[in-house]
């Protein structure tokens, strides 16, 4: 399976995560958001996992 030209199959773990933190967008319904969060928060969750900056993400 091939995505933009890569061949899936070949990555390795650490490189399909970055692809989906990457490529792929989710709209989670209510019940996947952390409640505690606003919604700016919860969509900047992913960004962190990237190494995006506090700042950046807000």
């Amino acid at each position: 399976m091939r995505l933009d030209g890569a061949n899936l199959t070949a990555l390795s773990d650490a490189e399909r995560a970055r692809l989906r933190l990457t490529t792929f967008g989710f709209v989670f319904q209510p019940f996947h958001l952390v409640s505690v969060l606003s919604a700016v928060e919860n969509v900047a969750v992913p960004m962190e996992a990237l190494g995006v900056s506090t700042r950046q993400r807000v």
